[in-house]
């Protein structure tokens, strides 16, 4: 009566004294009456009862099956809504059996079955559980036989084909089981879970603990695993063996440990500390062998022997004893390695790449050596052990002023010395100077200021002065910026040097050089023209020359009445300025001024401000003529035949190139006029006609001013004697004893040419005729009082013996006589000038360098 009306599974199982087990399954069925009320003969499915812990799902192994009633007309037919191949469906009759096939879970099946008349019945949706195999456990920690403290963590992992239940664990032999968290999420998508969870422990007494943990699935199965534990909450027990107590020690010293434990110990530690901003910051951790007595090497590099070193002894439950007072001393001072820097000397200028060197002394031996400049961090100089040191320090590595180098060292057993602290002073380059005033450029004279500056990183103690050559040095007024005043009337003019000594805040010197031009000298002004009280008609030539030491900065001109009634000179007429140069060549123009005598000053500056001044008094008359032009030869109302040279001369304050030659009216040639300021123009009978003629010269000045001679008649006839100077234009110098030479001939009329022509003519007529040849050439010197035959041909020539004969003009007439008797005359100036010129030579100097150009300037 215990069990519901259902298919009901018994399971026999019979063992064997030998131990064999024989097990037989096998289902019944166990039917029950009820009551009208309770039976269901509804036309659907009815699925078997489940069984008691089941709900809400249906539990099959793997093989099992799980029946249904389809309360229709036979036969059915059966299917699931959506195939599933794990789960077989057999019919028989209108009982549908379920057979599991695969593990699994399966959720929300609906079956459908169709009767013999077609109707289709849906059953009611179910969820089974198909789980043959017990859910899978690691456990991950603890471990076996694992000591302990006051608490105990567990962690691992659980999975199931189907689906978890739940992982638990019990402290009290399964008594009682307490369930530990699992991730959800990760057991519903994956059938596993991990889990882990800290348990204390603390009301357990230390001894041994037994650790069971569970997992269980949704089909009920289990899988569980079993740890004997430790606990132990007692640390280790520690006690100093040697040094004894009440020893002083330091160096390598052996340290020995009496360690006890309840249970097992599992490490000895040296631990270092060092004090930091807020805390004890931990430096160094070192593991120590383990034994009954544990047995260490203190005051080495790997541990050194301070009091601030600590022991830790940790059992396997984790208990930690630390030990970090003592009954011995430990005298570190002692132990330390000392360091002495020799180079450099305390507070050292360093001027160049430098050595940091020195000893190490320590009772262990050799040290190494660790050194900083100034705040940069510390730097091992060597990995090797040594009792000196080297350092190679840069220059480039440095900036000026005050540094410190320091120095400590390390010995055999990491033991650390004392810092020692060296300065040291450093000038990278000398200080800097110059002079700012006068510039170079500037001449100077009298009392003249020199200052300048000065400038060094390490600051500057004082500046020097020499003006004689570096022969002496004088303090300057200040340092930074200095000045020094003197009067250089003590100086030659010229160009000096000026040394400048300047010394830093280190005592570090450095010497520079400027350049100082001196000029207490006036200018020179020589000045050639124009003469003093002078005539012009407005155009003022300057001609002359300047000496000064240096050189002229300014030269100009000023120009005042000398008439206090005459009226003020205009602005522009009061100043012009030349180009300062030692040749004075240049030519102002007063003719916008009034008529009158004016005071011409030529003044002229040097670069230092010295002045020399030259005036002249000149005349200003504008109605005075510019130019004239006067014809020579021949004279007016003379009579000239044949082909003959007239002469002129021009006289002009301006430049005039040409002359242009009119016969009545007429512009018949044009000439040029010669240095000496004369012209000539050759006339034959094809420029002339018979009869009375006027002739006028012409030529411009000032470009657009034309000047003309006074006219001048001649009487021409075409026919008779003619002679010819060819070589010399009346006015032209005579040098070398050249020749004077010319043309002379007779002029024949037509008639007298056809005569000579003409056999009818008698011969006397035609010897007539012929009588009018050249007969001689004469010349005069004293116009015409005495001559002196110089030739008997057409073609003469005359050798001027120019080295015989005084210097000045001659006048000289040539006169041409015919055999009849007839005679042709001209006249021409001669000049002879024995003077030499005068050259005077400006520049250069005497004496004077020059590269590339020389630049040469003179008068003459």
């Amino acid at each position: 009566h215990t069990l519901s009306a259902e298919i009901v599974p018994i399971t026999v199982s019979v063992n064997s004294l030998k131990g064999k087990t024989i097990t037989k399954k096998r289902s019944i069925s166990i039917v029950r009456p009820l009551h009208e009320q309770q039976i269901q003969d509804a036309k659907q499915i009815y699925w078997q009862a489940k069984k008691e812990g089941e709900a809400p799902h249906y539990i099959l192994e793997k093989g099992a099956s799980l029946s249904a009633y389809v309360n229709a007309l036979s036969p059915v037919k059966v299917s699931w809504e959506e195939p599933n191949d794990a789960l077989i469906l057999e019919v028989k009759n209108k009982t549908v059996f379920v057979k599991a096939k695969e593990n699994g879970l399966y959720e929300n099946l609906v079956l459908i079955a169709t009767d013999a008349e077609g109707t289709e019945i849906r059953s009611n949706p179910i969820s089974i559980i198909v789980d043959s195999e017990l859910p899978s456990l690691f456990v991950n920690e603890p471990e076996n036989k694992q000591w302990l403290s006051n608490s105990l963590y567990i962690s691992g992992e659980s999975e199931d084909k189907t689906a978890l239940k739940e992982v638990s664990y019990s402290l009290d032999g399964g008594e009682s089981w307490v369930s530990v968290s699992l991730d959800e999420e990760e057991k519903l998508e994956k059938n596993r879970s991990t889990f882990s969870k800290t348990i204390d422990i603390s009301h357990l007494a230390d001894g041994l603990i037994q650790l069971d943990v569970r997992a269980v699935d949704v089909a009920g199965k289990e899988s569980q695993k079993s740890f004997a534990l430790h606990k132990d909450t007692e640390a280790p027990s520690v006690s100093v063996v040697l040094p004894y107590s009440q020893d002083v020690v330091n160096g390598e010293t052996t340290i020995v440990f009496d360690v006890r434990d309840e249970g097992k110990v599992a490490k000895a530690e040296y631990v270092l500390f060092e004090r930091g901003e807020e805390e004890m910051i931990e430096v160094a951790r070192n593991a120590l062998d383990l034994d009954r007595f544990v047995i260490s090497q203190i005051g080495t590099k790997e541990q050194p022997i301070t009091n601030a070193m600590v022991f830790e002894f940790t059992d396997y439950a984790g208990n930690v004893r630390h030990l970090n007072s003592w009954d011995f001393f430990v005298e570190v001072i002692s132990d330390l390695p000392v360091v002495e820097v020799h180079i450099p000397v305390e507070n050292e200028i360093i001027r160049s790449d430098f050595v940091v060197s020195g000893v190490v002394y320590d009772d262990d031996g050799p040290c190494r050596i660790w050194y900083a400049i100034d705040d940069e961090e510390f730097t091992l100089l060597d990995t090797e052990y040594a009792n000196g040191f080297s350092i190679d320090i840069p220059l480039s590595r440095m900036t000026d002023n005050e540094h410190i180098v320091t120095v400590y060292a390390e010995d055999l057993y990491g033991v650390l010395g004392e810092k020692i602290v060296r300065p040291f002073r450093v000038s990278l380059e000398e200080p800097k100077g110059s002079v700012d005033t006068p510039y170079l450029d500037k001449t100077v004279r009298d009392r003249v200021e020199i200052s300048g500056t000065a400038s060094d990183k390490n600051g500057i103690k004082k500046v020097e002065i020499s003006v004689d050559n570096g022969i002496s040095f004088a303090d300057v007024v200040g340092t930074e910026n200095w000045s020094y005043e003197f009067d250089t009337k003590i100086l030659e003019g010229g160009s000096h040097v000026v040394f400048i000594k300047v010394w830093d805040n280190y005592d570090i010197e450095a010497l520079y050089s400027s350049i100082l031009n001196v000029d207490n000298t006036k200018p020179q002004i020589q000045l050639e023209y124009p003469e003093d009280n002078s005539t012009t008609t407005g155009m003022v030539l300057f001609s002359g020359q300047t000496t000064d030491n240096i050189g002229l900065e300014t030269l100009y001109i000023r120009v005042k009445p000398l008439d206090s009634s005459m009226p003020a000179v205009p602005v522009e007429f009061s100043r012009f300025d030349f180009e300062p140069g030692e040749i004075i060549n240049s030519t102002i123009d007063l003719s916008g001024l009034s008529d009158g005598f004016y005071n011409v000053e030529l003044s002229g500056e040097d670069a230092a401000g010295n002045v020399s001044r030259v005036s002249r008094n000149i005349q200003l008359t504008k109605d005075t003529t510019l130019a004239s032009i006067d014809i020579l030869y021949p004279l007016t109302g003379e009579t000239v035949q044949g082909m003959f040279n007239l002469y002129g001369q021009v006289s002009s304050e301006y430049p005039m190139q040409t002359v242009i030659l009119f016969i009545d009216e007429q512009n018949i040639a044009s000439v040029d006029v010669t240095d000496s300021g004369y012209f000539m123009f050759t006339l034959t009978p094809e420029e002339l006609l018979e009869g009375s003629h006027k002739l006028e010269v012409r030529g411009i000045v000032e470009g657009t001013k034309i000047i003309s001679s006074v006219d001048h008649y001649i009487h021409y006839t075409p026919n008779g004697p003619w002679v010819t100077i060819d070589n010399f234009i009346m006015g032209d110098f005579a040098y070398d004893r050249p020749y004077l030479e010319g043309s002379s001939g007779y002029a024949f009329t037509e008639e007298e040419m056809l005569a000579l022509k003409d056999k009818t003519v008698s011969k006397e007529e035609k010897a007539r005729i012929q009588a009018k040849a050249v007969d001689f050439i004469e010349l005069s010197f004293d116009n015409g009082k005495t001559f002196k035959r110089i030739s008997a041909k057409k073609k003469w020539r005359y050798r001027v013996e120019n080295e015989d004969m005084a210097q000045g003009s001659y006048y000289l007439l040539v006169r041409a006589v015919m055999e009849n008797g007839e005679s042709a005359v001209t006249k021409t100036i001669v000049q002879i000038d024995k003077t030499p010129p005068i050259i005077k030579l400006i520049s250069p100097e005497e004496g004077g360098r020059f590269n590339e150009q020389l630049e040469i300037a003179g008068l003459t």
